[in-house]
């Protein structure tokens, strides 16, 4: 990643921190973790990060590390699995994110999850495009293109913040 970062071929870094830091020691890494990226060529281009889309379903993440230190958090409101609306899982996740103090990113879910019952459907992705623009949120990120069918990719077409 340095040397993508000192060619120019890369603008940024997206750390996707998730369970690895979810437990007692979590904070200790996240902080290890900040400090040898702050330590490399990769500090010249900063990072986000993403992570659950809920921190009240985790309490012992470090978000607030990870705020701290990055232009923006992208949380992962995968609301299917969630067993939420669209809507309401959006509404959730940036009301948590607001009190770290970086722009937010949500990313919707568009994977089907047969544990939880979920089928991934255009209706959902349209839902989670308009709560998004009603948020007045600058831009949204759909997870993920390996598993969306045509009717989901014409579903994130149509979203216009």
């Amino acid at each position: 990643m340095e040397q993508a970062v000192s060619s120019g071929k890369a603008d940024a870094l997206i750390l996707d921190v998730e369970v690895e830091f979810d437990n007692a020691g979590g904070q200790a890494l996240a902080e290890a973790l900040i400090t040898a990226l702050k330590a490399s060529k990769i500090s010249y281009a900063g990072w986000g990060f993403t992570s659950f889309g809920l921190p009240s379903y985790h309490p012992q993440f470090p978000f607030e590390i990870f705020a701290k230190s990055s232009w923006g958090a992208f949380p992962q409101v995968y609301f299917g699995d969630f067993g939420l609306t669209p809507e309401t899982a959006l509404t959730r996740s940036v009301t948590q994110y607001t009190e770290y103090g970086v722009p937010i990113i949500p990313i919707g879910q568009a994977y089907s999850n047969p544990v939880v019952n979920y089928v991934a459907n255009a209706a959902d992705i349209q839902a989670f495009g308009a709560a998004a623009a009603g948020a007045k949120l600058q831009a949204i990120g759909i997870y993920s293109a390996q598993n969306m069918t045509l009717a989901l990719f014409a579903a994130v077409k149509t979203i216009n913040l």
